[in-house]
């Protein structure tokens, strides 16, 4: 979201400003970039899960809006703003990123009420439903920040990033890891038993764990990672099912924009962002797996060619300035009729 709001203003140059409303334990305002400001406001109840507070103060920050555009939707956050949008008259777009605490908003045919709704992969628009309102805008990830800065050129280890929960297929990934090859999982905890069955399986392998990097973190271990893997699945290692598992892969596109391969099961939006044998690999199932990052350890120069294409295809389709000029010209449309 943050990406493409500053894409969206860098693309509007003056004109445009974009302004993030956030839940905040008290109200603040800063900004984050040219054109682009966030703006905490208190919910109620305090402490509520995130997306699950509103208040005056929330709706009373839409007041000045030209268009709003809700992101996590289906969320009683979302929902509020999106009917006080409608209530005042001015275009409303939203966007689901999976993870939605509420139906209501299902259920009352939100997505055909607003004046868009936006998805970042075909997944995703299959997602919100047969709706002549969604539009998709592909990508988003920012490829002048995320680029190769390894001075040695060295890739030697495989690399997972995300929320650490079951979803992710981690611990798919660490059963499909080759003997002798180095892992790095990094991302923050969200599911603090599942991390523990992870450490069980990482046991005897080389596997370290990075809690919370930051983005110039992120930048380094993309950049030195010989492939980065997203193994997420529809059934989890509990048996829980999850019909739409990842409605972009945003990590494997930062990844790819760093020169880094991406290996992905075939789930959800992932097989849209990865041109199997060309800038890395889809798999489908975890024989597969260790069997592509097998081929990948043993290949310096398959997996730098790989790494070259997939920077090149992020920067040709899939650049937040680009998927910011798209965005941009919607919202153009939108507030013009």
């Amino acid at each position: 979201m943050l990406n493409m709001a500053k894409a969206v203003a860098f693309a509007g140059g003056d004109g445009v400003t974009v302004e993030i409303i956030s839940p905040a334990p008290q109200a603040a305002v800063r900004s984050l970039g040219p054109g682009v400001t966030l703006r905490g406001v208190p919910m109620s109840p305090a402490g509520a899960a995130y997306g699950e507070g509103v208040s005056w103060e929330f709706v009373a920050a839409l007041e000045s809006a030209d268009l709003i555009h809700v992101h996590q939707v289906f969320t009683r956050m979302g929902e509020a703003a999106a009917i006080a949008g409608r209530m005042r008259g001015v275009p409303v777009c939203i966007t689901d990123h999976g993870g939605g605490t509420r139906t209501v908003g299902r259920r009352l045919g939100l997505v055909d009420m607003v004046d868009a709704a936006i998805a970042y992969s075909r997944c995703g628009a299959t997602a919100l439903g047969d709706s002549a309102n969604v539009t998709v805008i592909e990508g988003g990830v920012d490829a002048e920040f995320f680029h190769d800065t390894s001075a040695s050129g060295v890739r030697d280890r495989f690399l997972f990033v995300g929320r650490i929960m079951p979803h992710k297929g981690v611990d798919l990934l660490l059963r499909a890891l080759p003997d002798d090859a180095p892992l790095t999982v990094a991302g923050t905890v969200a599911d603090a038993t599942y991390l523990e069955l992870l450490h069980e399986l990482a046991r005897g392998h080389d596997v370290s764990f990075a809690t919370n990097p930051n983005d110039v973190e992120l930048r380094d271990l993309y950049s030195s990672a010989i492939a980065i893997v997203q193994p997420s699945v529809h059934i989890d290692v509990y048996g829980r099912v999850y019909q739409y598992p990842e409605l972009m892969g945003l990590v494997a596109l930062e990844g790819m924009a760093c020169g880094a391969p991406a290996v992905v099961l075939r789930t959800g939006a992932l097989p849209e962002y990865v041109d199997d044998g060309l800038t890395g690999f889809v798999v489908d199932n975890e024989a597969q797996l260790r069997d592509r990052l097998e081929l990948l350890a043993a290949d310096p120069e398959l997996c730098a060619a790989m790494g070259r294409a997939a920077r090149e295809r992020v920067l040709t389709l899939w650049d937040s300035r680009i998927a910011g000029e798209r965005m941009l010209r919607l919202y153009r449309r939108l507030a013009e009729n």
